[in-house]
């Protein structure tokens, strides 16, 4: 994955492309060796060397990541997550034909909270403001109404999230003179 320059990435109110570099093979062995070994899909920084380089050289990132798994053409609908108001998502596999898509809140939306995914599924039918691709790092907005869906192969990604004491907004804020850090494996 190339490092893109800053006026080719994507930076609006849901989500914000970053220019870093990372090995992909390693994150893809991390991927296989951690997955389904937690008990839920949560796996904490400190027990793989490779996230934890990453953690120090993206100063916003939280302890616990997440492996999301979705089979061909399957995914989460409309949902906001539960415990976590911003995250950095990272692709791993299949997703060329992914999307994931944002809609236009509305006050008093009806949600069913899922213990199981911790995240409160939008009942009501919302107007899609944003749909976009994960081809590389990016800071996702988890406050706000979205929906993310495999294409035509099993979409794996890794989904990190933020410093409990940080939101989307203020996550951008820091990582604004974030510039081209490349995080080689050892």
């Amino acid at each position: 994955m190339d490092i893109c320059t800053r006026e080719t990435l994507i930076d609006n109110d849901y989500v914000k492309e970053l220019p870093v570099q990372l090995d992909f093979n390693k994150l893809k062995d991390v991927v296989d060796k951690a997955y389904g070994s937690s008990k839920n899909h949560q796996y904490m920084v400190t027990d793989y060397p490779y996230l934890h380089r990453i953690q120090k050289a993206i100063p916003i990132l939280g302890w616990r990541w997440n492996i999301y798994k979705f089979p061909p053409n399957k995914g989460l609908g409309v949902h906001v997550d539960a415990r976590r108001r911003a995250c950095i998502n990272i692709p791993i596999s299949g997703f060329d034909t992914s999307v994931t898509k944002f809609y236009r809140e509305q006050n008093n939306m009806a949600t069913v909270y899922d213990p199981v995914k911790v995240l409160y599924n939008i009942q009501d039918s919302l107007e899609e403001v944003f749909s976009f691709t994960l081809r590389r790092p990016t800071l996702f907005r988890n406050t706000v109404p979205h929906s993310a869906y495999a294409g035509n192969e099993e979409r794996v990604i890794i989904s990190w999230g933020l410093r409990d004491d940080l939101g989307f907004f203020e996550a951008k804020q820091i990582i604004a003179d974030l510039a081209d850090v490349v995080i080689a494996a050892d």
